[in-house]
């Protein structure tokens, strides 16, 4: 194995809002030995500036521009091409670890089970840019759950995957897809071996203001709908996706709707996980 057990991904583009934070939570795990390593798209604003200011002060924060922004699946296949670590974890640059031992706990697991190649986080905490939390997001756990869901729905949330060097290099990495390209290598990786996500901590997931337009949304759910035909032979329920599939383009596209998490938001309706 590697010297260093687990690197730890991040790729930003003027991400100086958060970045910060987002390694700070990082830098805060306990219990393994691990790497940060920071790609910065062609960032324009004090990115940076942040990053080597921490990164002086902490050896394990390791730091790379990149001249040309080429989307964040080519720059998180440079991070992992230059990560010292066999585990990769993975977290989005406004987004946040709040339990020290996230990391821990999955590596663990994935050191006693060489059958899976992939864990994530079961319970996501949806929250604003001032770390209110709007709700709470559960994610199915074991194996034999998350194949029963993956085509309807991705069942990882980016910022909370954890997976294993090798495979995601034996899999070509990210592909060039600028929307949904974590969804897809998912996707590949369940066909090499198993699945889980842990509920033994949480994650933030940062919903920004504006940050996803309608036409955005509807272009995620087209290639959502490609995937899930794209894949209708390695997992169960395809019809049952297709039909989802298709009720989400008709919800953004047709209908221009808002998310429904946005709406139930709005009426102050409950929100079950």
């Amino acid at each position: 194995m590697d010297t260093i057990m687990i690197s730890v991904i991040i790729a930003t583009k003027n991400g100086e809002r958060f970045i910060e934070r987002v390694i700070r939570s990082v830098l805060r795990q306990e219990g393994v030995d691990f790497e940060v390593v920071v790609v910065d798209d062609a960032s324009t604003d004090g990115t940076a500036n942040i990053v080597h200011a921490i990164a002086s002060r902490d050896a394990r924060v390791r730091y790379f521009y990149r001249a040309k922004n080429e989307g964040p699946g080519r720059a998180r296949n440079f991070a992992v091409a230059q990560a010292k670590g066999g585990y990769v974890a993975v977290i989005d640059d406004d987004d946040e670890w709040p339990d020290t031992n996230k990391l821990r706990e999955q590596v663990g697991f994935l050191e006693a089970h060489p059958e899976y190649v992939l864990v994530g986080s079961g319970c996501v905490r949806v929250v604003d840019e001032l770390e209110n939390i709007l709700f709470e997001q559960r994610y199915p756990k074991n194996d034999e759950q998350i194949r029963a869901s993956i085509l309807g729905r991705n069942c990882f949330a980016h910022s909370g995957a954890l997976y294993r060097k090798d495979v995601f290099q034996q899999l070509g990495g990210y592909k060039d897809m600028r929307l949904a390209e974590d969804y897809d290598l998912w996707l590949r990786m369940g066909a090499v071996g198993k699945f889980a996500n842990l509920d033994t901590f949480c994650i933030n997931w940062t919903q920004r203001a504006g940050s996803v337009s309608a036409k955005k949304k509807w272009k995620m759910n087209l290639i959502t709908l490609g995937l899930i035909w794209n894949y209708k032979k390695q997992y169960p329920y395809v019809m049952r996706a297709l039909v989802r599939g298709v009720a989400r383009l008709v919800w953004y596209g047709v209908l221009g709707l808002s998310s429904p998490y946005a709406l139930i938001k709005k009426n102050g309706f409950p929100r079950k996980p």
